[in-house]
């Protein structure tokens, strides 16, 4: 009966069918290639992310601290010159006052004074040399804070791309199913299919749109926290480009939290060379040329100067140096424990990524063969549920099989990137 009714249908409608397929591809093709006005990369959330880090500036900031360090650490080698003036007046009134012999009833002073302490360049090259660790050790925790703001970026750019990905999916699915129910209507109408059916497809078609609602507010919210992180004020909708994240290949101490440890320990052996130059004799030169006179002595003649030398030198402390170098070995010998603990850890980290990316790259392929065997089962379920061949149900069945394998392969692809993300958030 229904290869009669097929048979009396007019011959315009495969030509009608043939036209609708055409616009559906066509749909497919806007659909695929731009759900909204405009799209932006994962490059540029990274680039004004670093850019808008108050954290970053605040490290920035402090490496010029540390420049200004270093130069007034080189200024201690000049001559410092200074100029000192007083006036003091010690009268006696009615025969009370102090004693006229210690005091000469007041005393005038204007000199220039100079001091210069030779002797000291291991002592301010220690100075440096701690300094410049301190700006090393900036410059890494820098290095760690911008890495983590990059991987914590692109994690949720990954999250992002990974519901704009199923907007668009369910945003051909519903162009598909519209279709469908297009080319069912005449069937209806002819008695090959039943108007429940018509019904079905149409109930179907709501639950899609109100599934696409709801991905499109998880997009946007999760394209704000995106803004959020990167200090982007923005509330534009926008598509996120496709990521393409590169397994970048470990160098030796490219890993910033080794070089830290590195670092700690050239810290501690530059606080035992500054502990030891406290321990040697420090000579300072001195000296100023001015006047100085009493009240009742004030003559020209007041003018003159003087010269010095000072040593100081710290023979014996009570065993404090000994002390403080047995605390520094055992601080080097934490920060060994800490920098072997953290190798073994990275070691076996980095072992375990790579095994997964294998294992995320076989089963993306399979999800892949998967889903071209399913569209081929849909090309077919569709020419029967066309040819009355078929019920709706099955064939909605068949749709959301598609679906949820079409969502298993992207959220696989979607954990392959974010595996080389966690490998280069490591390797640096």
């Amino acid at each position: 009966m229904q290869t009669q009714v097929q048979q009396s249908l007019p011959m315009f409608y495969e030509s009608r069918m043939i036209r609708r397929y055409s616009l559906l591809l066509i749909l497919f093709a806007l659909s695929h290639h731009c759900s909204f006005s405009q799209s932006r990369d994962l490059n540029f959330y990274l680039e004004q992310g670093i850019q808008n880090s108050p954290l970053l500036k605040d490290y920035s900031n402090q490496l010029q601290q540390k420049k200004f360090d270093s130069l007034l650490i080189r200024a201690q080698k000049k001559i410092s010159v200074s100029a000192n003036g007083s006036v003091m007046i010690a009268p006696i009134i009615n025969g009370v006052g102090y004693d006229e012999a210690i005091t000469n009833q007041g005393q005038y002073s204007a000199v220039v004074g100079a001091n210069y302490s030779p002797f000291q360049k291991n002592m301010v090259g220690a100075q440096l040399k701690s300094v410049g660790l301190q700006s090393q050790m900036i410059t890494v925790n820098k290095k760690l804070s911008e890495r983590e703001l990059e991987k914590a970026i692109t994690d949720q750019y990954l999250t992002g791309y990974s519901g704009l990905s199923q907007i668009k999916f369910e945003e051909q699915t519903i162009a598909s199913l519209e279709n469908q129910l297009n080319l069912l209507e005449p069937l209806v109408q002819h008695g090959i299919y039943l108007q429940t059916d018509y019904l079905t497809l149409q109930l179907q078609i709501q639950t899609e749109k109100i599934n696409l609602q709801q991905l499109k507010d998880d997009y946007r919210s999760n394209l704000y926290a995106l803004n959020v992180l990167c200090g982007i004020a923005d509330t534009t909708t926008l598509d996120l480009e496709k990521p393409d994240l590169i397994w970048r290949v470990p160098t030796a101490y490219s890993n910033p939290k080794l070089l830290m440890y590195s670092l700690d320990s050239s810290s501690i052996a530059a606080s035992r060379d500054s502990l030891r130059y406290n321990y040697v004799p420090k000579v300072n030169l001195f000296g100023d040329a001015g006047y100085q006179a009493v009240p009742t002595n004030f003559s020209v003649n007041k003018f003159g100067f003087s010269a010095g030398v000072s040593v100081a030198w710290n023979i014996y402390d009570g065993g404090k140096k000994n002390l403080k170098m047995q605390q520094l070995s055992i601080q080097q010998e934490t920060a060994n424990y800490y920098k072997s603990n953290y190798s073994t850890q990275l070691s076996l980290q980095l072992a375990d990524l790579n095994k997964k990316l294998e294992n995320s790259n076989s089963i993306v392929s399979q999800l892949q063969d998967q889903l071209n065997n399913m569209k081929k089962l849909i090309s077919l379920r569709r020419d029967q549920l066309e040819a009355g061949q078929l019920s709706v149900i099955d064939y909605l069945s068949t749709i959301r099989d598609y679906r949820e394998l079409n969502k298993n392969l992207n959220d696989a692809l979607i954990k392959q990137q974010q595996i080389i993300n966690e490998h280069n958030y490591l390797v640096w």
